[in-house]
């Protein structure tokens, strides 16, 4: 065979599809001229390839390159890559450099150089991956070797500050995803979640790679200033975030099996811990480690974490006290520490707790009895794991440690009580929302019901409020109406209202249609913990503006924003006419009919006195026969 292949223009864009979807938003062409000669099993190819403005994404990564003037060769050796440039989104080039042989395009065999510096490989989001999105910026000097049936990859990646990597840890217990009654059924046949099968598919591809027959081995360094974020708990937001150095040796043997070697250590980072609605920010101690040895997915994690909880220690040394000292001492709030320690394998960590005073007594401003005593107390609860978890507990949700009667703190402050009251009264009053829902029509009704602790008297006494308000709209729902008052239920006005009138009144008036601008008068009759019962009135403006960007605030309304309130404007027209017509039509059609009966009536009477003429006609005439 003989022929020259002239290649004119084809747009990228033609043959996205053909990438099975790896590659997305391709643009730019590509252009050139190869003489193809020899036979179909030793085929001769000569000429170059030319990339002109070509732009691809690769989709698992969201990483955006272009190629705006490269060129490929082709010779009886195989493709040459001379200088080969790719960039990133900030312009930053990786380059490839060398040949890759051939003599039939069948077999091939590899001598390349790739070089990089802060290129940016991964811009992902949860969307384009769960298992691992942010931003990866890395280094690179790797030389590429061997032949297809066995390559040989070495060098040196660099992992630079910029980089913002998360790692989604996958959660083996089942969850609650959506609830839609209370039954609901499947087919029996029905297949497994796609995504936690993709999950599993890619935590195995970082133990077992599927290409075999691979020698590679890298030098990985990691700049103390990347950030790695770590999410232990999706659902409830647990999150690991981490900073530090590494120096780290990965590869692949020709088996398949994936290995990486070295200590991570932490120089700065925090661990994000949430339970119910209590979120606490833990800060990591400088040296914590993360160790692989081996398996990339276990590696062995020491990681100490510490939370600063300032309480006081009264409840904690209660039974200690022999009642000579002075108590007032163990109330003054200490700077205590509570440790997180988290030990064992990567991906299922082992969480221990502990509490601690700090050792610089200057930060401890109390006497050595104090202290001591705190110091004993914390010794002893270390050997009941228990203990130390509900000691913690307390410290971290409560605010304060839990003595023996868990439903009263020795200290000033809420006691587990109160906190129970209100956690129990907005679920109530949740509940009460939800039932009086639609229960009449055209009026809206809210309870609202709060339980606590009131302080106003002096002393800690329980209250309990309900607030009942209606509210409803006038003047095609320009106007609003709302009317409510508060009801002590609990306390030292139990079953009396707050006030003689309507305790809440608010009067909201639209003054666009579309409720951009609100004008709002209220009178508002709440009650504050530490000030007691609080009457505010008011008038109130306000504006609403929709934008993405924040100087859009300032900015005049653009034509098209224009233009769609002027075909607005106009099908509104459109439409009263419409209901104006229809209106005027009815009222005609009533009109007709109303002038229908009165004539019909009119026939009627007509008819009637015809036929009494009639009749009197005929009583005459008889009576003149009759005579």
């Amino acid at each position: 065979m003989d022929f020259e292949l002239n290649m004119q223009k084809l747009a990228l864009k033609s043959i996205e599809g053909l990438t099975l979807g790896y590659l997305k938003n391709m643009s730019g062409s590509l252009d050139g001229k190869l003489r193809i000669q020899g036979t179909t099993d030793l085929p001769k190819i000569n000429g170059t390839l030319h990339f002109n403005q070509a732009a691809f994404n690769v989709a698992m990564l969201n990483a955006p390159f272009t190629m705006p003037d490269e060129k490929v060769g082709f010779d009886e050796q195989g493709i040459l890559f001379d200088k080969v440039h790719i960039l990133d989104q900030q312009k930053n080039r990786l380059t490839v450099d060398g040949r890759i042989k051939t003599t039939n395009y069948l077999d091939y065999g590899f001598g390349l150089k790739i070089n990089a510096r802060d290129f940016q490989v991964i811009n992902s989001t949860k969307a384009d991956n769960p298992l691992y999105y942010g931003k990866l910026y890395m280094d690179a000097r790797m030389n590429i070797g061997g032949n297809m049936m066995a390559p040989v990859v070495d060098g040196t990646l660099g992992v630079r500050d910029k980089t913002d990597l998360t790692i989604v840890v996958p959660s083996a217990d089942p969850s609650v995803e959506e609830r839609e009654g209370v039954v609901q059924f499947v087919k029996k046949n029905r297949q497994p979640n796609l995504d936690s099968i993709m999950i599993e598919n890619q935590l195995d591809s970082l133990r077992n790679t599927a290409v075999q027959g691979m020698d590679i081995s890298a030098t990985i360094n990691v700049d103390k200033n990347a950030l790695f974020s770590i999410v232990l708990d999706e659902r409830n937001g647990d999150m690991v975030k981490l900073r530090g150095e590494a120096h780290l040796n990965g590869g692949i043997d020709p088996s398949g099996k994936t290995s990486l070697t070295g200590t991570y250590e932490v120089n700065d980072g925090s661990y994000n811990l949430s339970y119910a609605t209590v979120k606490r920010n833990f800060k990591f101690k400088k040296g914590s480690t993360i160790i692989w040895t081996g398996d990339p997915t276990s590696a062995n994690v020491d990681l100490t974490a510490v939370y600063i909880a300032n309480v006081p220690p009264l409840d904690l040394v209660e039974n200690q006290l022999t009642g000579t000292e002075n108590t007032v001492q163990f109330k003054q709030k200490l700077p205590f520490e509570v440790d997180l320690m988290m030990k064992g394998e990567l991906l299922k960590p082992e969480l221990s707790f502990d509490i601690t005073l700090p050792d610089d007594n200057s930060k401890v401003n109390v006497s050595s009895e104090v202290t001591g005593a705190v110091n004993t107390r914390l010794a002893q609860i270390r050997t009941d794991p228990n203990e130390m978890n509900k000691q913690v507990l307390g410290v971290l949700v409560l605010g304060h440690f839990i003595g023996d009667n868990p439903l009263q703190s020795m200290v000033e402050g809420q006691t587990v009580e109160g906190a129970l009251r209100s956690s129990v009264s907005s679920l109530l009053s949740d509940q009460l929302n939800r039932l009086a829902d639609n229960l009449i029509s055209g009026v809206d009704l809210d309870f609202g019901l709060t339980s606590g602790e009131d302080y106003s008297s002096g002393t800690a006494t329980n209250r309990t409020d309900l607030n009942v308000g209606v509210s409803k709209n006038f003047l095609n729902d320009r106007l609003t109406v709302s009317v409510g008052n508060n009801f002590n239920l609990e306390g030292a006005q139990a079953g009396e209202k707050a006030t003689s009138i309507a305790g809440n009144v608010s009067i909201g008036y639209k003054l666009s249609r579309d409720g951009r601008y609100l004008l709002r008068a209220y009178r508002n009759d709440h009650f504050i913990v530490i000030q007691g019962q609080v009457i505010e009135t008011g008038v109130a403006f306000s504006m609403t503006l929709d934008y993405d960007k924040f100087r859009e605030i300032m900015k005049g309304k653009t034509k098209k924003q224009k233009e769609w309130r002027r075909k607005f404007r106009e099908r509104r027209r459109k439409e009263k006419a419409a209901e104006d017509s229809a209106a005027a039509a009815e009222r005609q059609s009533a009109l007709s009919e109303q002038k229908s009966e009165k004539d019909l009536t009119k026939q009627d009477e007509e008819a009637e006195s015809v036929q009494q003429q009639i009749d009197q006609h005929d009583a005459q005439a008889k009576k003149e026969e009759e005579q």
